[in-house]
């Protein structure tokens, strides 16, 4: 299951924020698959809240995650 993917990857020692990131995007984007669309948001979200913390504003993953949720509220309206 993704939610104890996401558990797992925040208990590990270390600086394991990046792949942090990207266990919320993939997770975000199951949920959209599955229409669950705030917690989709909420992954979405915390992803790039935790690129932004550990890479900074001008980071390449950083927009990557920004468009994800950009793209995300663009389909939904919001």
């Amino acid at each position: 299951c993704s939610e104890r993917a996401v558990a797992i990857v925040r208990r590990l020692p270390g600086n394991w924020q990046r792949e942090l990131s990207k266990v919320l995007s993939g997770l975000g984007h199951f949920y959209g698959i599955e229409g669950r669309l705030a917690e989709q948001r909420k992954c979405l979200e915390e992803s790039l809240l935790v690129c932004r913390k550990n890479l900074g504003n001008d980071h390449p993953e950083t927009a990557v995650c920004l468009e994800q949720l950009g793209s995300r509220l663009r389909e939904t309206g919001e």
